[in-house]
């Protein structure tokens, strides 16, 4: 699924990841991706966010938020949806309840504290 050469959805978009880590550990993770003009999503922003898996500690998921917005604002970005997962064809949304049940595959499992919308 995240193979640019495999999958073709990367031939859409320029993207961009980022691991957060604390005291040395690995803590979360994010990607962000803006499509090319020609191929914008119809009745969807053309910068998306997705893949936030984090610890349980809001620094680190603002830290996530606050590196992928800042490079979606580099690139063009005023207006930003997700979460997909790497696009709306994978994974998106995010978990809001049910943190008490075993995780399922392509269940979404994210803390949901990101919240805030911006604007350019």
């Amino acid at each position: 699924m995240f193979a640019h050469k495999l999958n073709p959805h990367f031939k859409l978009v320029q993207s961009q990841t980022w691991l957060a880590r604390k005291n040395g550990k690995l803590a979360g993770r994010i990607s962000a991706q803006i499509y090319n003009e020609e191929y914008t999503p119809l009745g969807a922003s053309r910068a998306q966010f997705g893949c936030l898996d984090a610890i349980d500690d809001d620094a680190v998921v603002a830290a996530l938020t606050r590196a992928a917005e800042d490079w979606l604002r580099q690139h063009g970005a005023t207006l930003v949806h997700g979460p997909f997962s790497p696009s709306i064809n994978a994974e998106m949304g995010l978990l809001v309840q049910g943190f008490e049940a075993a995780p399922m595959v392509f269940m979404p499992g994210i803390h949901p504290i990101w919240s805030s919308p911006w604007s350019a």
